[in-house]
């Protein structure tokens, strides 16, 4: 078994350099690392990082690909057998973390995709980034792994069958639930995803200002597009409805709290045309009943 550890950057180098770091330390594992330079206004410096023992490739593009653009590029340059994703501001926190998650895929043969256990650091406090409801996120919960609906971005792990069975990552949602979307599809064609407990990996973007009105509008934006495409595409008719018309209620508070009303109609008038031409490929029972059973987000 080969690992792909793939980190994706876009004028972090600083952080860049501490995540690949933290791959490089890795233990008892074959692995190479793969960096995507995301058109950094600086080049990212091939001989400031260090890869350690393990081979590494630096690509870069010239225009900025985004989320899941810049994924699927480096799943194309990947070698591995297991795809590993971080986030440039994340990193493992001790060497042993793929010889764990090593184990696992070997523990849960079933499991396509894995959500690895994120300590997030951002606005100056701690909380847990985790595929759980907020109000579900026990102590007792987050120290055993288990089977669950969805993995977070920042830090996961997918076989390369994933990606062949499903597909890519889907591109048009610029950001936000692409995870989600991979998420469905994953389950209805029959992988279960699991959260790993004992990989833990830390998140430490570095610190910025809160965004203004129109940053904020432009990002509530693309999530209530993206939302509602993804309701559109892998829900039956009756669950989609209701959790469109959920979310819309979410988003739209929020707009009317930050001063982003315009931003959020033309999203949900986005989504009603670009809906059109999205094919639907919903989900069924036996991923309904997967997703019931393991912290999934349906609302009826």
């Amino acid at each position: 078994m080969r690992f792909s550890l793939l980190v994706a950057s876009r004028d972090r180098p600083a952080e860049l350099s501490r995540c690949v770091a933290s791959a490089a330390r890795q233990q008892g594992v074959e692995a190479e690392i793969v960096v995507l330079d995301d058109a950094s206004a600086t080049p990212v410096a091939r001989d400031r990082l260090d890869a350690g023992r393990f081979p590494l490739r630096l690509i870069r593009s010239e225009t900025r690909l985004g989320v899941g653009a810049g994924r699927n590029r480096l799943m194309e340059e990947a070698a591995g057998d297991v795809f590993v994703v971080l986030d440039d501001d994340a990193f493992f926190i001790d060497d042993g973390a793929l010889r764990r998650l090593a184990a696992a895929l070997e523990f849960f043969p079933e499991a396509g995709l894995f959500a690895l256990k994120i300590r997030d650091f951002r606005h100056g406090r701690e909380r847990w980034l985790t595929p759980h409801p907020r109000r579900r996120q026990t102590s007792d919960l987050l120290a055993q792994s288990h089977r669950v609906s969805y993995f977070l971005g920042g830090a996961h792990a997918l076989r390369r069958e994933v990606l062949e069975r499903c597909g890519p990552y889907p591109t048009s949602y610029v950001y936000g639930n692409e995870e989600l979307d991979l998420s469905f599809r994953a389950i209805q064609h029959g992988f279960e995803i699991v959260f790993l407990a004992d990989v833990e990996v830390h998140h430490r973007p570095p610190p910025d200002e809160p965004p203004g009105a129109g940053e904020y509008g432009e990002r509530l934006y693309h999530h209530t597009r993206s939302r509602l495409l993804l309701a559109h595409a892998h829900l039956p008719a009756h669950r989609a409805t209701v959790y469109s018309l959920g979310w819309m209620a979410v988003y739209g508070v929020r707009a009317l709290r930050h001063g982003a009303a315009g931003a959020f109609a033309s999203a949900v008038r986005d989504a009603w045309r670009m809906g059109r031409h999205v094919p639907r490929e919903p989900i069924g029972r036996a991923a309904i009943a997967y997703l019931r059973a393991h912290f999934g987000r349906l609302w009826i």
